[in-house]
C-alpha cells in the first residue's frame, strides 16, 4: 500500500486559502489591520478609515473572545468543547448554548433542504477517512464504508428543543467544522456592527465577508483562486459573504487514486465527481459555508440546478476533457466583475 498525504499539515496551520481579498498597494494606507490565530488557522479584520486608532486593542480583544467562544463550543479537535462532550453523552437530552443551538438549527436545515448532501452527524465518516481527529480506519482495505458507520449518520435523529439537543443513536456525533467557521464569521461581523464600524472586510482561512465600499470606494474585490493557480474570478462584496468548497486543496492519494476531504454522506465516500470548486455568495457567512460544501457534494448537475431554482449565488467549476469550465447562475452574475468563459 502507498498512502501520501498532501498539503495537510499546511492546511492544519493556514487555512484553506481558496479565496484572496484584492487590497490595491495605493490604498492600503487608508486600512487598520487586526489579524491572530484562531480554529488552526488565522483571522484578518481590514477597516478602511478608521480615525480613532487608540479602541483597536479593545475592538481586537472583543473579536477574539467571539472566536474564542466558537472554538470553545463547536471544536471537534479540543477535548472539553461542548461539541465533543455532546458527542459523548449518549442519547439523553443535552444541555447546549444558544450559539450551539443556533449553528445546529443552520445545519439541520440545510441538510433537509439539500436531500442530506449536507449533515451535522457526519463526524464517524470524517474520522473514517482520517480527516478528522481521529487517525482513520479506510487503510483496511473495505470495498464499502461498513454499514455500522453508515448507521450511525443515518441514525443519529438529531432532535432540538430549547436549550437542549439530542441524539437517538449513543455513538452518532456532531461535526459542524462545515459551518462553524461561517458562525464565526457573523459574530465577527456583529462585533464591528456593534461598534459602529461600517466598512470592513473579515476573513477566517479562506472564507470572508465584507461590507462597504473597500479601500478605494468601489467595494471590496475577492478573487476566487484557480485550481492550477492565480486568480480564477473576482467578486465584489458590500454586506455579503463568500465561502468556497475545493476538492483540490485537502486531500490525500492511496493506491494512485485521490480521496478528497468533502464526503457524501449519502454514500458514505469522498465525492467522486468531476467538480473541483463551488463558491457561493449568501447574506450569511454560514449559509453560505453550509451551501458551498451542500452543492458541491449534490454535484455538477443536480447542485448546480438546486442552485438556480433557488436563486442562489453560486460559481461552479469543473473538469472537463482535460480543461476547467465554469458554470454560474444569473444571481452569481451581479457580483461577479469577471464573465469571461462563464457559460450557463
Amino acid at each position: 500500500m502507498n498512502t501520501s498525504w498532501t498539503r495537510r499539515q499546511l492546511l492544519r496551520a493556514a487555512g484553506a486559502l481558496v479565496l484572496v481579498p484584492l487590497l490595491p498597494m495605493s490604498a492600503r494606507s487608508a486600512l487598520s489591520e487586526l489579524t491572530g490565530r484562531t480554529m488552526g488557522t488565522r483571522y484578518r479584520v481590514h477597516i478602511r478609515n478608521s480615525t480613532n486608532g487608540l479602541y483597536l486593542p479593545k475592538l481586537k480583544q472583543s473579536i477574539e473572545r467571539e472566536l474564542e467562544t466558537t472554538d470553545r463550543l463547536l471544536s471537534t479537535y479540543r477535548a472539553g468543547s461542548e461539541l465533543v462532550r455532546f458527542n459523548t453523552a449518549g442519547t439523553r437530552w443535552y444541555a447546549a448554548s444558544p450559539t450551539t443551538l443556533r449553528v445546529l438549527e443552520t445545519a439541520l436545515s440545510v441538510q433537509y433542504a439539500s436531500g442530506g448532501a449536507f449533515n451535522a452527524a457526519a463526524a464517524p465518516l470524517v474520522d473514517y477517512w482520517g480527516f478528522g481527529p481521529q487517525p482513520g480506519y479506510y487503510a483496511r482495505n473495505w470495498t464499502q464504508v461498513p454499514h455500522a458507520v453508515l448507521s450511525r449518520v443515518a441514525d443519529a435523529e438529531i432532535q432540538i428543543k430549547p436549550g437542549y439537543i439530542r441524539k437517538h443513536d449513543r455513538l452518532a456525533a456532531l461535526d459542524l467544522n462545515a459551518i462553524a467557521k461561517g458562525d464565526a464569521l457573523d459574530r465577527v461581523a456583529t462585533v464591528l456592527n456593534s461598534a459602529g464600524i461600517v466598512d470592513y472586510l473579515v476573513g477566517i482561512g479562506g472564507e470572508i465577508v465584507a461590507k462597504g465600499t473597500g479601500p478605494d470606494g468601489s467595494g471590496w474585490r475577492i478573487g476566487i483562486e484557480d485550481p492550477n493557480g492565480g486568480i480564477r474570478r473576482t467578486i465584489r462584496l458590500d454586506g455579503q459573504a463568500v465561502a468556497t468548497s475545493g476538492d483540490y486543496v485537502n486531500y490525500f492519494v492511496r493506491d494512485g487514486k485521490r480521496y478528497s476531504h468533502i464526503l457524501d454522506p449519502r454514500s458514505g465516500r469522498p465525492v467522486e465527481h468531476d467538480l473541483t470548486l463551488v463558491s457561493v455568495v449568501a447574506d450569511t457567512a454560514m449559509q453560505a459555508d453550509a451551501w458551498a460544501t451542500a452543492l458541491f457534494v449534490m454535484g455538477p448537475d443536480v447542485g448546480l440546478q438546486h442552485a438556480i431554482q433557488n436563486a442562489m449565488a453560486a460559481l461552479f467549476l469543473q473538469r472537463m476533457h482535460g480543461d476547467l469550465v465554469e458554470f454560474a447562475t444569473p444571481a452569481f452574475q451581479r457580483f461577479s466583475l469577471d464573465t469571461r468563459g462563464i457559460a450557463l
